[in-house]
């Protein structure tokens, strides 16, 4: 997977491109899924307001941007 800026992304852009990073943003009691501001604020600006460090948050989005990568591969062979 080629490298990419996750914390100026549109959180609803995040999880349109990637469906699986919607369980990260449960996980971590966010509301994100499904909410109206979603496809207005920025992932740093997500993180902001609910007080996540984003350096981690982004790792916890690339691990389940990669496994969901994984997965769809192994479904393809």
């Amino acid at each position: 997977m080629s490298e990419f800026a996750l914390d100026n992304m549109i959180v609803g852009d995040i999880m349109a491109k990637w469906p699986e990073t919607a369980k990260a943003f449960n996980r971590h009691k966010m509301a994100c899924p499904g909410c109206v501001m979603a496809p207005f604020m920025t992932l740093a600006e997500v993180c902001e307001a609910y007080g996540l460090n984003l350096d981690d948050f982004v790792e916890t989005l690339r691990r389940s941007i990669n496994q969901e990568s994984s997965d769809q591969q192994e479904s393809i062979s």
